[in-house]
């Protein structure tokens, strides 16, 4: 009986070893680019009534590291314009880059 306790310890303890080695191999190699700015704002006197919440500006993206020093990045750029109403967003590539590293030389 002891020895099969022991025996199914050990058996166990190698799984959690091998699991540990498996989560170091699989982990991201990417990840999500998130900004949001926003405006709150309220009046005092005669502009009392004039309080709001207003999110002004968003920037989304993903990273991911491809490997062999290769990272790609892209970014939008999501926001409001002078020429249409507040209710209306307007979204743009802010940036799309491709990065080479190899030792003290990188390539953007």
């Amino acid at each position: 009986m002891k020895t099969e306790f022991i025996l199914a310890a050990f058996l166990a303890c190698i799984g959690i070893g091998t699991q540990a080695q498996e989560a170091k191999e699989n982990e991201p190699k990417g990840k999500a680019i998130v900004q949001v700015f926003g405006n709150f704002h309220t009046g005092f006197g005669e502009n009392n009534d004039d309080r709001g919440f207003e999110l002004e500006r968003s920037y989304l993206g993903y990273e991911y590291k491809l490997g062999n020093g290769l990272t790609v990045k892209g970014v939008m750029d999501i926001g409001k314009s002078n020429d249409v109403s507040d209710y209306q967003r307007i979204a743009y590539i802010k940036n799309a880059m491709v990065s080479w590293k190899k030792g003290n030389l990188t390539l953007n």
